[in-house]
């Protein structure tokens, strides 16, 4: 369009156009840094506590908001019981390392969903190792509703020699929130160690030694095979990869930051810091 304008006009169009954006380039960048600003505070502000291996503190932070994978070690599983056994505070442990279809294996405790309010909408919540309920977008992304079938990722796509990818049957979806567990994959703890392979399953034919990498992992949970999982290890040391904690006042915040004042490899942040400093 402006090719077909004389110089001087041409000349005048582009100085307007300068202008304009000088004026509202600001204005929308302060809007988008607002916006941005409100919902990670508020995601933070609903999660005063997290409890992760040493390293990165936004990265640990971003995985117990948001899922996003984060290269550290597990927390052991006896933390959360101790944690749970000082009374200080409602506990809820999460195991986030894997992925299906592209979007984020959260597995956790039925507390959880309660804490944060998820509603199911459509179908139900779950019931058998191998369930799993969808966030909306999950579900939309994925384009799966209840009764359908997902399988996880391969950790490792050239591990031809890898565990078995877990078959989840989808129960329910649940509503919109408009946070980040509208993109999660929900399971169960067991589920989540079951994709590690620390829980798994023999057929009744089945007379390989356990502990052989031989071992037959099932692809599929069922009513039929699901008595037939266990493990081998000692609960105790089974992987999480970040502990919640929701302090019942600030006394009990001040104690359980303490704890791991001069912890050796693990850390306690308060997300709402972490993303102040952001």
């Amino acid at each position: 369009m402006l090719a077909l304008l004389g110089p001087e006009t041409r000349t005048e169009h582009i100085g307007w156009a300068t202008v304009t954006l000088s004026l509202y380039l600001p204005i929308a960048t302060h809007w988008l840094i607002t916006v941005f600003d409100k919902a990670v505070g508020a995601r933070a502000a609903a999660t005063p506590m997290l409890v992760g291996s040493k390293g990165s503190r936004l990265d640990l932070a971003l995985h117990g908001l948001y899922f996003r994978s984060r290269d550290g070690d597990d927390v052991p599983y006896r933390e959360y019981t101790a944690l749970k056994e000082t009374g200080l505070a409602t506990i809820i442990p999460l195991h986030v390392r894997y992925t299906a279809g592209g979007q984020s294996v959260v597995g956790t405790m039925p507390n959880y969903f309660r804490l944060r309010k998820l509603r199911i909408a459509s179908g139900v919540g779950l019931s058998l190792p191998g369930d799993c309920v969808l966030g909306v977008e999950a579900a939309a992304k994925l384009d799966l509703s209840p009764g359908d079938k997902l399988k996880t990722d391969r950790d490792n796509l050239f591990d031809l020699a890898g565990d078995y990818p877990l078959q989840l049957n989808v129960k329910g979806v649940f509503a919109p929130k408009g946070t980040a567990d509208d993109e999660g994959v929900f399971v169960s703890l067991k589920t989540s160690w079951i994709i590690a392979g620390i829980w798994h399953g023999h057929d009744e034919n089945d007379e390989t030694p356990a502990g052989s990498k031989l071992l037959k992992k099932h692809l599929e949970i069922t009513p039929e095979n699901v008595d037939s999982f266990h493990s081998h290890g000692d609960s105790a040391e089974f992987p999480l990869t970040v502990i919640s904690l929701f302090p019942h006042d600030e006394k009990a915040t001040a104690l359980l930051l303490g704890r791991y004042g001069d912890h050796e490899t693990l850390q306690a942040l308060k997300p709402p810091i972490v993303v102040a400093e952001m």
